[in-house]
């Protein structure tokens, strides 16, 4: 499927690039090599490098060739220079310098300025001391950094020991960014405050590659370096970071509010920004519809349904395209009314709902506006939070299966009681029938008839012989040979393609002659059921024959022993057909107790199942708290019993059974508990829990409630988070916080490190500023790299501070959506959009600092 394309330009906003900000071509004097500036930028560019300065000793060097061979190709080049100092031991301290493109003319004023003439000695030492020189370089724009620290010509080779010269050099406000070559650099606390970077210092092509260091920036330029200095933690890694978790990479919606409308969006930190009605809540629920994700609660559900149907509309239609954590491609396409189609990335559709593609392919979370304060509400919200970060699907639907097992087991077994019951009707005549018998025995009926047990043996082993071929026969016909997805696949360009071919042939084969022995076995039953059949037909006619003997000396055999034949015969063969049925009946209860005994085994695996849902929650939520400063989660077993109150209020209805009683029911009692209670009738429990008589009867004989004693006996109930934020030196549980504090925990919980890509709509709703600076900001920052965020947000903490890689500003015309710009903040465009957004515009901003003091 074709990429979404962007609206003004191809930006992903701000991602790292390889930069090389020390680099030498044959202009220095220590660098003697016969190479053109045509292939000097061709080795950047095979080694993946997009950015580089220019720095020759104590001249403005090979800057104009340099980026004249590069124009068109990928890589940018930045004007600069490397000064030799008067401070220094055994060496002289080396600094270089690096301008904007436009400034490149002030390097050789800067030479001037220091005392240095690039015509004349290219190894000559400034007359300034260094930190004078790093004063005229910030006058000029430019950039001052120290260079290879730790190796000779090195500020901290050079001057190992603390003197004062070496703090002089070291000074923060003077020094942009220290360059290092060594790891153990990297760790020395006395240069914590600095930025540090790794460049190539290269003095030939065989050098270039050899070092460098990954900046983030919006595109390479100098204004990307200024940037990437000032939040050298967020936008400066030295080695290359690699990080596989599902994005959103762009979404695209035709509706009548953004009429045919698309942005790509960053794998970290994208901030939407605009005035109100600019789209920004409609832009985040689109992507929310895309992936029918539910809702959590019903007012917020509503309010945004009606948001979505007027930006969306009948005929709008919105499409997502994602990467998995494992690199797949897809598309989410929906429509106003219709379920969502997944598209892969060969234009054919994945033939699966999207919550199977959620649970098997790509999930994400998402906060509506105002959520995260109902969330805060409801228990049972805060538990699903909490859950979402831990790996319980395979243990909950183990838990869900056996529910409905037992389920399934409940319906087996009452099915088979009300089987029993019909049996033991029937039976009710048997002891009755076999007394009639013994009495007519007595009086010698049997000498008349002597082997009519026999008879009804035969009788018996017919019908038996008959039903079972039936049985074999319709088993066998039940048998289908599956050939197999594997044998339709074309195997002509594999390797061994012949061999595969034959065994196909052969497999074919055997499956066509168990398919044609099948068959040949059923033609044969058939055929001997026939024969069996026409046997017990001829059975049956001298049976008959014997019943009119039988007939025709009946009325003799009355006259003698006061016994009618017929009657005899027929109370034998209704105590036959009886005792048949008590076979059956005993079968019956003897699977019952099977049931029974299996229902038991199951509750055990509930039992267990549960409780090792609760023991992983328990390990997940000690994970949580150690990635938590101000809050932290404790987890109460069985601790909310509100599902399992509302349903004993169902199926209590019309008990005239009090809330009060139904609630102490539910409190004091746990499902299986009052399960047995009310099946034994034993009222007296009931009371003994502090519940009238009368109450206690009204429960134990209340139909509806005894009709679904199984359905009682699976309820839940859920374990009780108990989430808590630190308020100075005390924690403040949930429900005594305030709705701003409340949404302060929970979005510290959200903020969690995870694969998913986390989607909030203004997230510093209900919360102080402060707190966002602190908290908020620091967290996002935090997991950005190894998460994908998308925020709408009013704040400017969250995009500036936190960072965001890309900015989207939102823009509405004649009731209409638009997406004019993106980019991250050292995009000037965006820095002032952001500024006007955001700040109020410059002037405020101005105004705000010099109010403050600042």
């Amino acid at each position: 499927m074709e990429e979404i394309e962007p609206i003004t330009r191809k930006t992903k906003g701000a991602e790292f690039i390889k930069a090389d900000l020390h680099v030498h071509t044959p202009k220095s004097y220590d660098v003697d090599e016969d190479i053109t500036p045509e292939e000097f930028v061709e080795e950047f560019v095979e080694n993946g490098i997009k950015l580089i300065a220019i720095t020759d000793h104590n001249c403005s060097g090979w800057y104009e060739e340099v980026k004249e061979a590069a124009e068109g190709r990928p890589l940018t080049v930045l004007p600069g220079v490397e000064i030799t100092t008067p401070q220094g031991s055994e060496h002289r301290v080396h600094l270089t310098a690096i301008f904007p493109p436009e400034k490149f003319t002030r390097i050789n004023h800067l030479l001037s300025q220091i005392g240095i003439n690039p015509e004349e000695d290219l190894e000559a030492e400034a007359n300034d001391p260094l930190w004078s020189i790093c004063d005229k370089i910030l006058e000029n724009d430019g950039i001052p950094i120290l260079p290879h620290i730790d190796d000779v010509c090195g500020a901290h080779e050079e001057f190992d020991r603390d003197t004062s010269v070496k703090d002089r050099i070291f000074d923060e406000e003077k020094i942009k960014a220290i360059g290092i070559t060594k790891e153990e650099t990297e760790e020395m606390d006395e240069y914590s405050n600095f930025p540090k970077i790794r460049c190539s210092d290269a003095h030939s092509l065989e050098d270039i590659g050899e070092d460098y260091t990954f900046m983030k920036m919006t595109e390479p330029s100098f204004e990307g370096v200024r940037t990437a200095l000032t939040d050298p933690q967020s936008r400066i890694k030295l080695d290359e970071y690699l990080s596989e978790h599902s994005v959103v990479k762009g979404i695209r919606i035709d509706s009548d509010f953004f009429e045919d409308k698309s942005t790509q969006l960053n794998r970290n930190l994208n901030c939407l920004i605009g005035g109100k009605g600019t789209g920004k809540s409609a832009l985040i629920e689109h992507l929310r519809h895309a992936f029918k994700e539910p809702y959590r609660n019903e007012r917020i559900e509503e309010e945004q349904r009606e948001l979505l149907e007027a930006t969306l509309g009948e005929d709008g239609f919105v499409e997502v395209q994602i990467e998995t954590d494992e690199g797949g491609s897809y598309s989410i396409r929906r429509a106003f009314r219709e379920d969502p189609e997944i598209i892969k990335d060969d234009g054919t559709k994945l033939p699966i709902s999207i919550n199977e593609f959620k649970n098997e392919y790509f999930d994400l979370e998402i906060y509506s506006q105002g959520e995260l304060l109902e969330i805060s509400r409801d228990i049972k919200s805060q538990l699903d939070i909490i859950d979402s970060y831990l790996d319980l699907k395979e243990l909950k639907d183990r838990r869900d299966k056996i529910k409905q097992n037992l389920h399934q087991n409940h319906n087996n077994i009452s099915q088979k009681k009300n089987k029993v019951e019909e049996y033991e009707e029937k039976l009710t005549d048997l002891e009755i029938l076999k007394e009639n018998i013994r009495l007519m025995e007595e009086k010698g009926v049997d000498e008349y008839i002597e082997g009519e047990e026999k008879w009804e043996k035969e009788k018996l082993q017919l019908e038996n012989m008959l039903e079972d071929i039936s049985n074999m026969i319709e088993e066998l016909g039940k048998i289908s040979i599956d050939q197999g997805e594997y044998l339709e696949e074309n195997y002509e360009e594999f390797p061994n393609s012949d061999l595969i071919e034959n065994a196909k042939d052969k497999f074919l084969e055997i499956q066509q002659n168990v398919q044609s022995t099948i068959e040949k076995v059923i033609e044969n039953l058939e055929e001997q059921k026939e024969a069996v059949t026409n046997i017990k037909e001829e059975w049956e006619e001298r049976y008959e024959e014997r019943n009119q003997e039988l007939e025709q000396i009946s009325e003799d055999i009355k006259e003698e022993i006061n016994v009618d034949i017929n009657d005899y015969l027929d109370q034998k063969a209704k105590v036959s057909e009886l005792e048949k049925v008590e076979e059956e009946k005993e079968k019956l209860e003897s699977n019952i107790d099977e049931l029974e005994d299996k229902r038991e085994e199951m509750f055990e695996d509930l039992k267990d199942t549960r409780d090792e849902i609760h023991t992983k929650r328990l390990e997940g939520i000690e994970e949580i708290n150690e990635n938590l400063t101000e809050v932290k989660v404790e987890l109460e077993r069985a601790g909310n019993r509100e599902e399992y109150k509302e349903w004993l209020k169902d199926a209590l209805t019309g008990s005239n059974v009090r809330r009060s009683d139904r609630e102490k029911l539910a409190d004091e009692l746990d499902p299986r508990e009052l399960a047995s209670i009310i099946r034994s009738e034993n009222v007296k429990q009931i009371e003994d829990i502090g519940l009238t008589e009368t109450a206690a009867k009204n429960i134990v004989y209340h139909d509806s409630l005894r009709n679904e004693l199984h359905q009682l006996e699976i309820q839940d109930i859920k374990d009780k988070p108990k989430i808590m934020l630190k308020v100075g030196n005390n924690w403040k549980v949930l429900f005594e916080m305030s709705e701003g504090q409340k949404c302060t925990a929970l979005l510290s919980i959200a903020l969690l490190e995870r694969d998913k890509p986390l989607i909030i709509d203004q997230p510093e709703d209900m919360l102080d500023n402060k707190f966002i600076h602190s908290s908020v900001v620091k967290l996002i920052r935090k997991i950005k790299h190894n998460r994908q965020l998308i925020m709408a947000t009013h704040n400017a903490n969250i995009p500036v501070l936190g960072d965001a890689e890309q900015i989207i500003v939102m823009e509405s015309h004649r009731n209409q959506g638009h997406l004019p710009y993106r980019g991250a903040i050292d995009d000037q465009r965006i820095k002032e959009e952001a500024q006007d957004i955001l700040e109020g515009g410059r002037e405020a901003f101005d105004r705000r600092r010099v109010k403050y003091g600042y």
